[in-house]
């Protein structure tokens, strides 16, 4: 299964992708900012599917955070 993993709370914006058929992390970008997450996140997300090969379609699961 192919999750996208996204994390904009706090001070920082994490995007990743993990393929749990495989327990691996097959990219992930992080970056460290008070705000402007909402600016770079969808080019973090494209980024991170370019860099593991992948598709918007390949996506099985999005897994999100939630807090402040």
């Amino acid at each position: 299964m192919i999750i996208l993993t996204i994390d904009t709370a706090m001070n920082g914006c994490a995007v990743g992708i993990f393929d749990s058929d495989q327990d691996k992390i097959l990219s992930e970008h992080i970056s460290q900012m008070m705000r402007g997450q909402a600016e770079v996140l969808i080019p973090m997300i494209n980024a991170v599917l370019a860099d593991a090969s992948k598709n918007y379609s390949d996506i099985d699961l999005i897994a999100v955070t939630r807090g402040p």
